[in-house]
């Protein structure tokens, strides 16, 4: 079963090559910075990560993310928060938003 996984995070006490890092590090696990929707990429906001992974239960891919994530900031000496979600259905939608624009 195909489930969308969403990452976000917040560095402690970082360079700019400690978020380059974990982009890489995310990016191998599949998740990245941009998705497709109807044929428009859409820029995830800055420490925000997502894509689909296959697997029997969400459970399970929670549990690993987590895991690579736990391997990944111990290896590298990285500290912060994050946040993931795991989920079956999904519905996104993405923007660029200014004060000069006004959606109706």
């Amino acid at each position: 079963m195909s489930f969308f996984v969403q990452v976000t995070f917040d560095l402690k006490d970082s360079k700019s090559s400690d978020y380059l890092k974990i982009e890489k590090a995310l990016s191998e696990m599949g998740l990245v910075r941009t998705i497709e929707k109807d044929g428009t990429i859409i820029e995830l906001p800055h420490n925000t990560f997502a894509g689909v992974r296959n697997d029997p239960n969400e459970m399970s891919i929670l549990k690993a993310v987590e895991n690579d994530i736990h391997i990944f900031s111990k290896q590298e000496g990285i500290e912060g928060n994050v946040f993931i979600s795991v989920a079956a259905k999904w519905e996104y939608n993405g923007f660029p938003f200014s004060s000069a624009v006004v959606r109706k």
